[in-house]
């Protein structure tokens, strides 16, 4: 268990060492600095809360670390790696981890922890959306990562704390509301399902699973009452509706409708069929060994398949989400994996050689494509540092031509091409780095024509 936490800590500290800052990194910054004491950040949100988002956790967030450790990214890379861990960690314990190493367990043929935890580390690498925007880059990550521990967190507590503990969970689950509109939704869902839930096993005789005993009738509505708010502070924040109104739409009504919904559709499918096949796969396997609705754990991979659904399916009301959007909705559906994972019963040698073989590949697999993409972000990452040298020597000056990143290099855990400058002075890649840098006009230059000395 704790080589697995130890090896995913260092895989993902690695890549936040390699990952140099990017695009909103330098606008928050430069928003920041403006503070002239610590309080001065929060009105700061405040003014973004009435303008721009009600995202204001993640932001909150995100401004204190930018206002006691400036841009410099290596505090931030071992949290960021410490949150990557206790993410995993935290979709291990909502599959239904229950330390299946004993004998009696093994003797079943179910997976063993470790299997499951490493099975999980896994598909967080391979599988999460946009791990460039969501993991490694520090905006991204304090709206994605950080918000979706939150939430998990909330899961957790609400299904597995002590009675002492739970006192606090109208508080968590406040602050889950308001973490992401992309997946705070699934918070508010998880709280009315869990508000219902012992009423419906109760009739219906059903096995309450690990968790034996849940929170109190009036704490679970509390909770209920305490998430809804939270998200309803953020979903109707004066910034959302004055950002929403600036997004032009093509169609009104029900097409408008219509259209999102197939948007959604083909994102679905180009982000999550793979693993939605596998992990209706492993549920029907369950079937075949007689797990039913019966069963505590064949329920609560049910319960993130549905809140994979409903996040993913929420995002109609969103004028124009971007992939990273996904991003909650993923976590959820490699929960419904590991859960559905962890409860077959591998009772034969085949099945046993099957499984491990699989497990195996994917390691293997996974390690020669960390290696290769590390490569790739170590070059990347000079050819960045090599820029912000050349604009910081040339700061409060009137123009300057940089490089663009060299086209060989790009992979799914970078930014750097998606927040390249553009030969326009006014893109805005290039506009964000001439307000921090106080240059008016920078332009790019692709790569070989500005080692060829081709700048104009």
């Amino acid at each position: 268990m704790w080589a697995v936490l130890a090896a995913a800590f260092v895989s993902a500290l690695i890549y936040e060492f390699l990952t140099p800052v990017f695009s909103d990194d330098f606008s928050y910054m430069l928003d920041v600095e403006k503070a002239e004491r610590f309080t001065d950040v929060f009105g700061q949100e405040l003014v973004q809360y009435l303008n721009w988002t009600g995202r204001s956790v993640s932001h909150i967030m995100l401004r204190i670390y930018l206002y006691i450790f400036g841009m410099n990214r290596a505090v931030f890379n071992i949290i960021a790696s410490l949150v990557f861990v206790l993410l995993a960690y935290l979709c291990f314990i909502l599959a239904g981890a229950t330390r299946r190493d004993d004998p009696a367990s093994r003797a079943d043929g179910r997976v063993s922890d470790p299997v499951i935890l490493l099975t999980g580390v896994l598909l967080l690498w391979m599988c999460a959306v946009k791990p460039s925007q969501t993991i490694f880059w520090m905006t991204g990550a304090f709206n994605y990562l950080f918000t979706t521990v939150i939430i998990l967190g909330f899961f957790v507590l609400y299904k597995r704390g002590t009675a002492k503990a739970r006192a606090v969970l109208p508080v968590i689950a406040f602050v889950s509301g308001w973490c992401n509109e992309n997946t705070s939704g699934a918070a508010v869902l998880f709280a009315l399902i869990m508000l219902v839930l012992p009423y419906i096993e109760e009739r219906f005789h059903l096995e309450s699973g690990a968790e034996k005993k849940y929170p109190p009738v009036a704490l679970r509505a509390a909770v209920l009452f305490a998430v809804s708010a939270g998200f309803m502070m953020q979903l109707l924040s004066p910034g959302n509706r004055k950002r929403v109104s600036l997004m032009e739409q093509r169609h009104t009504g029900l097409l408008l409708y219509a259209g999102r919904f197939l948007k959604i559709m083909d994102s679905v499918r180009a982000l999550f069929l793979p693993l939605f096949l596998i992990c209706l796969f492993l549920l029907i396997l369950c079937i075949h060994q007689q797990k039913r609705l019966s069963d505590a754990d064949f329920r609560n991979a049910l319960l993130y398949l549905l809140l994979f659904f409903a996040t993913s399916f929420c995002l109609v009301l969103a004028p124009d989400p971007q992939e990273r959007t996904y991003f909650g909705a993923g976590i959820f559906l490699i929960i419904a994996t590991l859960q559905a994972f962890s409860m077959v019963r591998w009772d034969t040698a085949w099945a046993l050689a099957l499984r491990d073989t699989a497990v195996a590949a994917l390691t293997i697999v996974f390690i020669f494509a960390w290696c290769e993409n590390a490569g790739n972000l170590a070059r990347l990452y000079r050819e960045e540092n090599s820029r912000y040298a050349r604009l910081e020597a040339a700061r409060d000056t009137e123009e300057i031509a940089i490089p663009m990143m060299p086209e060989e290099f790009d992979n799914r855990y970078t930014m750097a091409y998606e927040t390249d400058v553009g030969e326009s002075w006014q893109d805005f890649p290039n506009m964000q780095l001439s307000m921090y840098y106080r240059i008016p006009v920078i332009v790019g230059v692709p790569y070989l024509e500005y080692e060829e000395g081709m700048v104009p």
